[in-house]
């Protein structure tokens, strides 16, 4: 099990969103779980919605055995790094991990 940081983004407008996992592969499954059941309650998952999943690209940003702590302060690095919060489909700044 790895922990990281992870990007999926907008090929077409090029936004994009960071996301923290203590459980990459866990967290990617249940991503397009979710986009599966058409769950649009995001700015991410709306614009999933509109534009398609083909039409986003997903990265693994950083990889490791992270504390949550590390994973809190990546998040942030990264959300601002991309500006995925003002130009982005990042809802917060970041380093708030909420299970999902």
């Amino acid at each position: 099990m790895n922990s990281g940081i992870y990007k999926f983004e907008n090929k077409i407008n090029h936004l994009c969103y960071i996301g923290q996992a203590k459980n990459l592969e866990e967290r990617k499954y249940r991503h397009y779980r979710n986009f599966m059941n058409n769950r649009c309650d995001t700015d991410f998952y709306k614009a999933v919605y509109k534009f398609g999943i083909n039409n986003f690209d997903y990265e693994i940003l950083e990889c490791g055995n992270f504390s949550q702590e590390e994973l809190n302060e990546l998040e942030i690095k990264y959300i601002s790094k991309y500006d995925s919060y003002y130009n982005g489909y990042n809802s917060t700044e970041g380093g708030h991990y909420i299970p999902a």
